[in-house]
């Protein structure tokens, strides 16, 4: 929560405050804002239990990697339509409602003991699993 209200002081300084020497104080926020939102998103991810923890942090990845992609063209769709400054003041927008999402994302998030293998017979190994489990994982068996 902390670096995206940073991040969001960072933008909104660097693009309302005119003297340069201000603006690069505002480049310094906003780094170091946003340095700290993509480890605690994935930290997040990895410690949620609604979803398979990988799924969740392929997810957070391929949302990171999409907004990459998607941030410079919108930021310049909205630059066209509305102005620079309306633009990056959306950007300053986003970040606080980022801010404000961590107290639902984690609400959702609970810090689990790692799963065993041996939980999920599908992943354990052949020899610790219960042969009526083997069968029904294998098909018929003549184990029995």
């Amino acid at each position: 929560m902390t670096g995206a209200l940073l991040a969001c002081a960072g933008v909104l300084v660097l693009t309302l405050v005119t003297p340069w020497q201000v603006s690069l104080v505002g480049y310094v926020l906003a780094g170091l804002g946003c340095a700290t939102v993509a480890p605690a998103l994935f930290s997040l991810a990895g410690s949620q239990n609604r979803m398979p923890r990988a799924i969740a942090i392929t997810a957070v990845s391929t949302l990171g990697f999409a907004g990459i992609l998607a941030g410079p063209a919108l930021i310049g769709f909205a630059a066209n339509h509305f102005g620079l400054i309306a633009a990056f003041v959306g950007v300053a927008m986003a970040l606080l409602l980022a801010a404000v999402s961590t107290r639902w994302l984690r609400a959702g998030s609970t810090s689990a003991p790692p799963r065993s293998p041996r939980a999920n017979p599908i992943h354990a190994r052949n020899d610790s699993i219960d042969p009526s489990v083997k069968c029904r994982i294998a098909g018929p068996c003549a184990e029995r």
